[in-house]
């Protein structure tokens, strides 16, 4: 089932519930193309400018800087804002960068979709 609002849709493998933990265990070499791919993604879905600076988001940002190596840091680095522009979730529904953030911790096994969905 793909959730969307007028102006923008997630993409389907994540709507669809089909992301894979095989997605994510991709050697250290493809993995600045990989984190570079689903940022350009979640971007692509965002409803709002004020999504770069939103706690969602930033989440995500940090979770994928957290499971990286080194390296792809400054990457990442390049998505902090000022920390006086960040905010709380504007409340969209759906929240794109939300989704994109539980799905990515769906595939790489670190939670149950049971906890989230019951």
């Amino acid at each position: 089932m793909q959730r969307t609002e007028p102006g923008f849709s997630l993409p389907e493998k994540w709507s669809s519930g089909k992301l894979r933990s095989e997605e994510f265990a991709m050697p250290s070499q493809n993995r600045i193309q990989q984190i570079q791919t689903l940022l350009k993604e979640t971007e692509g879905s965002f409803p709002h400018e004020d999504c770069y600076t939103c706690e969602c988001f930033l989440g995500y940002v940090t979770q994928l800087e957290l499971d990286t190596d080194e390296p792809l840091q400054p990457l990442l680095t390049a998505y902090k804002p000022d920390k006086t522009l960040i905010h709380s979730c504007l409340g969209c529904d759906p929240c794109p960068p939300a989704d994109a953030y539980a799905n990515y911790l769906q595939a790489r096994n670190l939670i149950d979709p049971k906890d989230i969905f019951g």
